[in-house]
């Protein structure tokens, strides 16, 4: 697998489809690895040159280093490196903790793409501030990451996986794990609180996002979890333009496996036959 050399350390990555197409970036959720986009890019190679990068901590890329505050800003410096090498704009892509690494790097830097696909995003930095609903969602991230952190130093890793696991997922997730994949995901316990510490420590607002510069297509499983709901229902009134998609009986974690069909094809803007109404119940508050 190539690698090159971005801040941070190295980035690792793969390559599907012609290099004189348009480039797609896909970056994987937490807890997850490029593998993630298999599927999916299997799907699209025939009309972009597909990227796939493991983010910090992930496959063959470097881990947070001790002593970083980890934020997505930081995160996202990497992919600007990764486009950089690869020497043209492109679009990117992203699902639950990639779609929040998305949208701030489209954000930081928008000369470098031409748009973003944010599934199922989890950017709980930008309800710190507003409703007290809000703020109580960013809350229970904030001690999320330090619930894991804690548990793992104790020898109770896969406490704190669960925990994560049935956050985005719901109760009874965790049970409906194999074997195989809850080892995987015990391993990478310490990305994964790296990630939710991102996602709890990084800076930007919402106001940042009320001029952003790139399209966004937001896609949302009707069956997601309240708190990824309110983070895509707050982006949709602020980021001038966006569209929203639904998925219909996906959740959080099943957007991009059982409706890896319906999401290539929404990042193709093509949804076609798989779009919903948004749903119109209330949404609770976490």
């Amino acid at each position: 697998m190539p690698s090159i050399d971005v801040r941070g350390g190295q980035l690792s990555f793969e390559i599907f489809g012609d290099g004189n197409r348009e480039t797609l970036i896909l970056l994987h959720a937490a807890g997850c690895s490029g593998h993630q986009w298999r599927a999916i890019a299997g799907r699209l190679e025939h009309q972009f040159r597909i990227v796939i990068p493991n983010l910090r901590g992930y496959g063959g890329s470097s881990a947070w280093k001790s002593g970083d505050t980890p934020r997505l800003s930081m995160e996202a410096d990497g992919v600007h490196d990764l486009v950089d090498a690869l020497g043209r704009r492109a679009h990117l892509a992203g699902h639950g903790y990639g779609a929040a690494v998305a949208l701030r790097a489209g954000l930081d830097a928008p000369q470098r793409y031409a748009g973003v696909t944010a599934i199922e995003p989890v950017s709980f930095h930008l309800l710190r501030k507003g409703l007290e609903s809000d703020h109580n969602i960013f809350l229970t991230v904030a001690q999320l990451a330090i619930d894991m952190a804690s548990l793992a130093m104790t020898g109770n890793t896969a406490r704190g996986v669960e925990r994560f696991v049935e956050y985005f997922g719901g109760p009874g997730t965790w049970a409906q794990i194999s074997l195989e994949v809850r080892r995987r995901m015990c391993d990478r316990v310490f990305s994964i609180a790296c990630n939710v510490c991102a996602l709890a420590q990084d800076k930007a607002v919402l106001d940042d996002y009320a001029d952003y510069q790139l399209p966004v297509h937001l896609v949302t499983g009707d069956r997601t979890v309240a708190p990824v709901r309110r983070v895509a229902e707050r982006l949709r009134s602020y980021l001038p333009g966006a569209r929203q998609d639904w998925l219909l009986n996906a959740g959080h974690m099943s957007a991009t496996s059982t409706h890896a069909e319906a999401v290539a094809e929404m990042i193709a803007s093509q949804p076609g036959a798989y779009l919903m109404p948004p749903p119109s119940r209330e949404i609770a508050a976490a």
